[in-house]
């Protein structure tokens, strides 16, 4: 790949590296991995940073089987306290992301570049993020969920201003003006980062060509995961901002989800009428745990690590 640029010149494909933060998710980083050594992209102009953020899997071992992925630790805890230390020790002038449990297509990275050099006031270029269910002929309910309420990659960008650092294209430069993530923060920190990259006057734009697949999250108990650690990350914004008790969020979570089952009714993605039943219990009990949380950390419940 060449870069076209002023007159029609073409010039050298610029660095790229992509940074990967990883916490015990050994067997994945290698799917995530053999994809990304296998990219359209020039191999000579691809780094591959793995972040360590205290595993107790045999993450070097994964990362040796692969030529031109070198591994970092990061000792403290939390998944942008690892990206950062990727983009510190990150030799190319473009750096992207993506979640060890990620599976980029093979062209992920040559267009994503290819968005982002368009033009220098694109600051940030967010990707497509389809999330797949284990049979997706016969996704559960708690896949269903995830598949349709995580990722929602247009909508962060267009609406909310910023990108799932699953799958994200930046240049060093916007870090170098708007500053490094939040490692104060558990969750939430790509919002932080986008809202600053958007308040510096950079362009954010989605790429729907730019694509990586998530496995959906198939149980009750990595959906109470996921939900502890979104609503932390929500208490330690609110904590930071000065802002108090969300009465208003808090009240909305205990009224049963009516409206967004009556629209998914007819939704193409679930295959079943049954589907659908279940998909409505995974989101009534997603709203108690929203409530729930919103009480606990209001009253001094602890952040996750991870």
């Amino acid at each position: 790949m060449a870069v076209v640029g002023e007159g029609g010149s073409r010039m050298e494909s610029p660095l790229v590296t992509v940074v990967i933060p990883v916490y015990n998710d050994a067997d994945r980083l290698a799917h995530c991995l053999g994809a990304l050594v296998d990219q359209t992209y020039p191999g000579d102009r691809l780094e591959i940073l793995v972040v360590d953020n205290g595993s107790e899997d045999h993450i070097e071992e994964v990362v040796d089987r692969f030529d031109h992925v070198r591994l970092l630790v990061e000792p403290r805890q939390g998944s942008y306290s690892a990206r950062n230390r990727g983009i510190r020790n990150a030799s190319g002038e473009i750096i992207a992301f993506t979640d060890a449990d990620c599976v980029p297509s093979s062209t992920w990275v040559e267009r994503g570049v290819s968005h982002l050099v368009r033009d220098p006031v694109i600051g940030l270029v967010g990707g497509r993020i389809d999330v797949l269910a284990d049979d997706p002929q016969d996704p559960n309910g708690v896949e269903l969920a995830d598949i349709i309420i995580s990722f929602q990659q247009r909508r962060f960008i267009e609406e909310l201003r910023f990108a799932a650092t699953a799958s994200v294209f930046t240049r060093k430069a916007v870090f170098d003006r708007v500053g490094f993530f939040d490692e104060a923060l558990m969750s939430g920190g790509d919002r932080d980062w986008g809202a600053r990259v958007d308040d510096a006057g950079y362009q954010l734009v989605y790429a729907d060509d730019v694509v990586i697949t998530h496995p959906a999250r198939r149980s009750l108990r990595q959906l109470y995961a996921r939900s502890k650690r979104l609503h932390a990350g929500a208490r330690d914004h609110r904590s930071s901002s000065g802002s108090g008790f969300p009465a208003g969020d808090f009240l909305r979570s205990l009224v049963p989800p009516f409206g967004t089952a009556w629209r998914l009714y007819e939704d193409k993605r679930i295959p079943s009428r049954w589907s659908w039943v279940r998909l409505v219990a995974v989101l009534t009990m997603m709203r108690l745990m929203r409530a729930w949380f919103t009480l606990r950390f209001a009253f001094g419940g602890g952040s996750p690590r991870h």
